[in-house]
């Protein structure tokens, strides 16, 4: 249902009808592993979607030998091309070392583009600890 003020205006995304979703993913002493989806959302047809905040971090936890680029990040996919919208990544050898971002930015979404949340290390050994969401307000466009 749309709300419209008395000109006739449409109400804020936020006013029609808005489904909060929050998706996220998190472990602890993780071997080593290629790029992997770990959690995702897809705007539905009908629908629009508004990316409202990221958080994502991530912790070496047992040293590894050799140390490889080791990340995490949330991706965008809309029509017509993809971005990172948030990446950490660590190439560093040190058991605790840890690196965290947050972003509270706002990117708008239409039917069929879509979020990821993606983690990988390529260390040979050692082991990671991954903790990312990622929250979005779905609504009628």
């Amino acid at each position: 249902m749309r709300v419209l003020y008395p000109t006739g205006i449409v109400t804020q995304y936020f006013g029609r009808n808005p489904i909060f979703i929050n998706k996220g993913y998190g472990t602890w002493g993780l071997a080593p592993h290629g790029d992997t989806t770990r959690a995702s959302y897809t705007v539905p047809t009908g629908r629009k979607a508004v990316l409202t905040a990221a958080f994502v971090h991530l912790i070496r936890v047992t040293a590894p030998a050799p140390a490889g680029e080791a990340a995490i990040y949330v991706y965008v996919i809309y029509n017509g091309g993809s971005s990172y919208y948030l990446l950490q990544d660590v190439f560093n050898t040190g058991a605790g070392q840890q690196a965290s971002l947050t972003h509270g930015g706002m990117i708008f979404l239409v039917a069929a583009d879509s979020v990821e949340l993606h983690t990988l290390d390529a260390s040979t050994g050692g082991t990671m600890a991954y903790r990312g969401h990622f929250n979005l307000v779905e609504f009628d466009p």
